[in-house]
């Protein structure tokens, strides 16, 4: 359903909703008006947004740290990294093996990496999105590196525990049909 405001007014229309992906609209009110929400009870799976998306134009955009008041069945969640540990902070997640998060700069890439709870993941997708050059470029190149996103993954993975991971997304950005922003060699180096 397209409007959030649906959601948080009238949550007992949808008493067994396990997937919900959601997302600032104009005029709509705020995503983080679900955080206290009673549909976290049922949900398995909550993404914030799209990690493929450059959010270039919206600084703070989709931001929520849902307030669960027991562990509940959370299986996946996808938030901005700030978003995520603030969650981690206050509830423990026993049946969370699976997590997209946004990375918007080197100091949350070195706060996340230090979570011990990364290593209890056997999926994690990451965008890094902390820097945007907004161009596209020609032949022969097929992609930029953006300075500050390959700093953060290379201090990520430096450092984070992914003892159990199974399946790893990195998602740059796409610029059209024939440029790519994200991380380069340094990054990937630091994975390896």
């Amino acid at each position: 359903f397209q409007e959030l405001s649906f959601l948080y007014h009238r949550p007992s229309t949808f008493p067994n909703l396990k997937t919900l992906r959601a997302t600032d609209k104009h005029g709509d009110g705020e995503v983080r008006a679900l955080a206290e929400s009673p549909l976290w009870r049922t949900l398995e799976s909550f993404e914030i947004g799209d990690l493929a998306d450059s959010l270039a134009h919206r600084k703070d955009a989709s931001r929520i740290v849902p307030r669960l008041d027991e562990p509940g069945r959370l299986r996946h969640l996808t938030l901005r990294s700030p978003d995520l540990i603030a969650v981690w902070n206050t509830t423990e997640l026993p049946h969370l093996r699976s997590a997209g998060v946004i990375i918007r700069s080197i100091d949350e890439a070195r706060a996340l990496a230090k979570r011990a709870e990364l290593a209890q993941l056997t999926s994690l997708s990451i965008a890094f999105r902390c820097g945007f050059s907004g161009s596209s470029p020609f032949e022969p190149f097929l992609g930029n590196i953006i300075e500050a996103d390959e700093a953060a993954a290379e201090a990520f993975f430096r450092r984070a525990r992914l003892d159990q991971l199974e399946e790893l997304a990195i998602l740059g950005y796409r610029m059209g049909g024939w440029g790519r922003e994200g991380m380069g060699r340094l990054g990937l180096t630091a994975l390896i």
